[in-house]
């Protein structure tokens, strides 16, 4: 339980530099967590030009004891920065990637 709570520590700390890092004049970033289902976020609203933006800019849920990267539309990858933190790929599953292609990356395939 001491690892699954530090791992949440973690993912909230990460999303919210997410949020520090691309935040824009024209849309607003903010984060949405959900400690018992297991679901973090980082949703992107405001406006581009007269378009409406509503944009789930990431999304990581905790699924069977590991870290599931379902959205992530940083420039630098949020798997490196929660292995930074101390996560071992082998616990994040790149959920954005096909399955037939998770093998191509040093992260965990599910």
């Amino acid at each position: 339980m001491a690892t699954l709570t530090n791992d949440i520590t973690v993912i909230e700390a990460v999303l919210e530099q997410c949020v520090q890092r691309y935040a824009t004049p024209d849309a607003r970033m903010f984060t949405v967590f959900d400690r018992e289902r297991g679901h973090f976020l980082v949703v992107e609203e405001g406006w581009n030009n007269s378009k409406h933006l509503y944009v789930p800019f990431a999304h990581i849920e905790l699924r069977d004891d590991q870290i599931w990267i379902l959205q992530d539309f940083t420039n630098h990858g949020i798997a490196h920065d929660l292995i930074a933190q101390g996560i071992p790929s082998t616990q994040i599953v790149l959920g954005y990637k096909a399955p037939s292609l998770r093998s191509f990356t040093d992260m965990a395939t599910a």
